[in-house]
């Protein structure tokens, strides 16, 4: 890395050596009202002699604590990148920076905020499905269905049998409910990084992006082992700090068990730029782990923000059910793939079978790093190998991309359409009725029927008329005999459903 050195002035005299030379502050124009008073993140030169870290950190540490500060509450040290997180008061930041124990330093940062990358959450009613391994996900979640097929207007989750069996993604989020029945008893406790805090998930946020990653009903990588790492509160929001903390855990959790190369981090979260948190996303990928980031929420150039500008994490942005840019995804070169990420359902934090709706490159990020793990465990791909394969089996066609990737998560070729007999691959019938405005006068249109699997359980429909306007609600099943003929659930927001003699207009809040 190229460093700007800066001459703190000569001395007086010949005789005098120069003032050592400064240790700049990265972001030192970052705006106050992100900033963590008082915390700062220091990183050390590279093959800095042992000796003169400990001269500086005893020097630092007596300086923070006589000032009634805490001094260094934590180190990290990824593969290289070494250096500590401390409070000190800004009366002794030019110490800091300038002193003549300032020589292994690289640089420092203000420590920032960090926040999750979802913009909305909307609790739907959902269909129960049957808990069971299979190759074919029927009436999937639109976002399975659309990394899956090149066509928009599928409904079905192809998947290899493996689902990414093998692999521990690290979940660097708000914690995840672990005992979620969607998760199937894959999610393990990992490391929490957030002071003050519970383990558990108290947002919500961190259950659902697990629930993309592994779920077994909403997931890409069905039988991955999900380690939830807590950098984020019950609000959602954390330091980069903290963020540096949890990767630092995550790899050195990694290395230990000897998975470097078959594992992937995903974070679903955005803050301002920290040079840091780049470096350590790169000597994660150096190390063999592929990590996984959300461009981000602000509808801006990706570029300004951390994670998402790390040049060797695969930043994902945002596409909704007509593959155009989501409003609020952030976009630009920086780019690499877009994925799913508006109304996307998934598990929730408030119950072991509870699912919400949420929108936001947050849902995104998580589809890709399930297919990163879903390659990595059915073709033994790492590191940059799982980045140029996902990219070289994407669809292109993302509308509004500005600028950017115009890739959407891909096909994988086991799941290609073409490689599966043509009576698996069949769409269900497009369906366009006009709503009518008295359900109680008016019966249904006649349709054509699609077979449902016989697993359903139940299905929760609202009964709406012609401007949406919901007028009652009724469940569908599970069926007596045969399976129920019903108009493909979570494929349509507004249709005909049928099963036996009772007839309804549904709405469905997932899938659209």
């Amino acid at each position: 890395m190229k460093l700007t050195i800066i001459l703190c002035g000569l001395a007086a005299a010949a005789a005098f050596p120069l003032a050592p030379a400064a240790a700049p502050i990265k972001n030192h124009g970052v705006s106050d009202d992100i900033v963590i008073p008082d915390t700062y993140i220091v990183k050390y030169k590279a093959h800095v002699d042992a000796i003169k870290i400990k001269d500086h950190e005893d020097d630092f540490d007596d300086r923070a604590r006589k000032a009634n500060k805490k001094g260094i509450f934590d180190r990290f040290n990824v593969l290289g990148l070494q250096g500590y997180i401390a409070e000190i008061p800004r009366s002794e930041l030019s110490n800091l920076t300038e002193s003549d124990l300032v020589k292994p330093i690289e640089y420092v940062e203000k420590d920032t905020i960090v926040k999750s990358t979802a913009v909305s959450a909307v609790i739907p009613d959902i269909p129960d499905l049957t808990k069971r391994a299979m190759t074919r996900q029927r009436h999937a979640p639109w976002g399975l269905a659309r990394i899956s097929h090149r066509s928009r207007d599928s409904t079905e989750y192809y998947y290899s049998d493996t689902a990414g069996e093998g692999i521990r993604v690290y979940v660097l989020d708000t914690g995840v409910r672990l005992s979620h029945s969607d998760l199937g008893g894959r999610a393990v406790w990992g490391a929490n990084f957030v002071a003050s805090s519970t383990d558990g998930d108290e947002d919500g946020h961190g259950t659902h992006v697990a629930g993309i990653l592994g779920g077994t009903t909403y997931g890409v990588a069905k039988k991955a082992t999900l380690v939830s790492v807590k950098v984020l509160d019950r609000t959602g929001t954390g330091s980069m700090s903290g963020l540096l903390q949890g990767l630092n855990w995550a790899v050195a959790d990694a290395k230990n068990r000897g998975l470097a190369r078959k594992a992937v981090i995903n974070m679903s979260l955005s803050g301002s730029y920290m040079q840091s948190v780049n470096d350590g996303i790169q000597a994660a990928t150096d190390a063999g782990l592929t990590v996984v980031v959300a461009a981000g929420n602000k509808d801006q150039d990706v570029m300004h923000w951390s994670p998402a500008s790390a040049p060797s994490a695969i930043t994902v942005g945002a596409i909704d059910q007509n593959d155009q840019r989501a409003e609020f995804s952030n976009w630009g070169a920086g780019i690499d793939i877009f994925a799913p990420g508006v109304a996307i359902s998934s598990a929730y934090n408030t119950s072991d079978s509870a699912v919400v709706a949420m929108s936001g490159t947050s849902m995104a990020s998580p589809h890709v790093a399930g297919l990163a793990a879903y390659f990595i465990a059915n073709e033994g791909l790492s590191g940059g190998a799982v980045a140029s394969r996902i990219l070289d089996v994407a669809t292109k066609g993302v509308g509004d991309s500005k600028g950017g990737s115009d890739r959407i998560a891909p096909v994988n070729p086991p799941l290609k359409t073409s490689n599966l007999p043509s009576p698996l691959v069949a769409a269900a019938p497009t369906l366009t009725p006009s709503l009518p405005t008295n359900l109680a006068t008016q019966p249904p249109p006649p349709l054509p029927d699609v077979l449902l699997s016989s697993t359903l359980l139940l299905v929760r429909v609202h009964l709406v008329g012609r401007e949406g306007m919901e007028v009652g609600a009724a469940q569908l099943g599970p069926p007596a005999g045969p399976p129920a003929a019903v108009d493909g659930y979570c494929t349509v927001k507004r249709g005909w459903a049928r099963s036996g003699e009772r007839s309804v207009i549904w709405r469905l809040a997932v899938g659209m």
